[in-house]
């Protein structure tokens, strides 16, 4: 009995929590694979504190693989600036790996 209100207990504060940290980052390896080609897209949701509005930021992010020893890289990203849905420019960023 005492292992199961333990149980429930943790859960509670588990799914009762809210989590607070949103990226769009993400950390990528050494290693460099010569078929690699990609892109992908990531999103961060920040709800609205005291009245204001929701936030999200945007990541495009495009890599490919010259050979086996060198790789390029494009990052950008933008975010909102609130309720009028217009996007503002964060960053461009190249990349080199070799």
């Amino acid at each position: 009995m005492k292992n199961m209100f333990l149980l429930f207990s943790v859960l509670g504060l588990l799914i009762g929590s809210k989590a607070f940290a949103t990226s769009t980052s993400g950390v990528h390896g050494p290693t460099v694979n010569p078929d690699d080609k990609s892109f992908m897209y990531r999103i961060a949701y920040s709800p609205g504190e005291d009245g204001g509005p929701d936030r999200y930021a945007h990541r495009l992010h495009y890599q490919e693989a010259y050979n086996d020893k060198i790789r390029w890289r494009v990052i950008s990203q933008f975010r909102d600036r609130g309720g009028d849905q217009s996007f503002e420019l964060d960053y461009i960023r190249a990349e080199l790996l070799w």
